[in-house]
């Protein structure tokens, strides 16, 4: 802290004339900065003028929004009213065209690009997500898991679900969700659950819970596609102990919860095969 605080002006120069090599280097700066001294930090930052730095921050490209949603989002450690000053001169429009113009075969570092704003601007964040969704909902329709992935942490705080998804989003957040969900291609979820390898069941399993709130036709959808033979396949020499991946997926496509169907009847057809049952199960 002492080496950066003696050379405070150069390095916020250089968070100015950042790019896309030392952006992520500089983030963590700031984030190591923030580990030590949250007020010499929010100190530092404060003196970074918020004109120069909202368009910066407006000038970053979506599709390196990895680098660029770090690096956005540890600036965002500022104290409250110098982030406001800096959402207050944010470039929005050439920020909606730069997420709208995104192709949904290059989307997967859109939701860490978006979610970066929320530090200075929650609701223009949601508003981007807004603008993505539709986008996203393509993506997801090619690539389920994948696309799970690439929305994962925003569905925590931004989109509202909580991390183990027992939140309650706001009507805005649920339809940005849904919205997304739109695209879901059932035979495309069912294909990859009954081909994955079994340590990706987990995922499986959280995008059908995030479904069931989210989008209860698409889950219900989904649970009537389900390849139930093409499952006696993926796991037949696993059923003797199924372990924690298979019994949190397991507890996901049910539609009773009073008769845990159609999970129940699969369950009793090869429960006499089971010697290890997991508490889900």
């Amino acid at each position: 802290m002492t080496q950066v605080l003696a050379n405070q002006e150069v390095i916020r120069s250089w968070i100015i004339g950042a790019d896309v090599t030392d952006a992520s280097a500089l983030g963590q700066v700031i984030n190591n900065m923030h580990n030590d001294s949250e007020e010499l930090t929010a100190d530092f930052l404060e003196r970074i003028d918020p004109h120069d730095l909202a368009a910066k921050i407006g000038a970053t490209p979506p599709i390196s929004g990895y680098v660029w949603g770090y690096f956005v989002g540890r600036l965002s450690l500022g104290p409250e009213n110098w982030r406001s000053a800096v959402a207050s001169h944010l470039p929005r429009e050439r920020i909606r065209r730069a997420v709208t113009a995104v192709s949904p075969t290059e989307c997967e570092e859109l939701p860490t690009y978006v979610k970066a704003f929320a530090g200075f601007d929650f609701d223009f964040a949601l508003e981007l997500f807004e603008l993505a969704a539709p986008i996203l909902s393509v993506a997801i329709g090619r690539s389920s898991i994948l696309t799970y992935h690439t929305l994962f942490e925003s569905s925590h705080w931004l989109l509202g679900e909580g991390l183990f998804y027992d939140n309650k989003p706001t009507e805005r957040q649920r339809a940005i969700s849904k919205r997304i969900f739109d695209g879901i291609d059932s035979a495309e979820v069912i294909r990859g659950i009954v081909t994955c390898p079994y340590g990706e069941w987990e995922n499986y399993a959280r995008l059908f819970s995030w479904l069931r709130r989210a989008h209860p036709a698409k889950h219900r959808e989904l649970v009537r596609a389900m390849d139930w033979t093409g499952l006696d396949r993926a796991v037949s020499d696993k059923l003797e102990k199924p372990g924690r991946e298979f019994g949190l997926l397991m507890s996901n496509p049910v539609v009773d919860f009073q008769t845990a169907e159609p999970v129940g009847t699969w369950l009793v057809k090869h429960a006499p095969k089971m010697k290890e049952i997991g508490a889900r199960i």
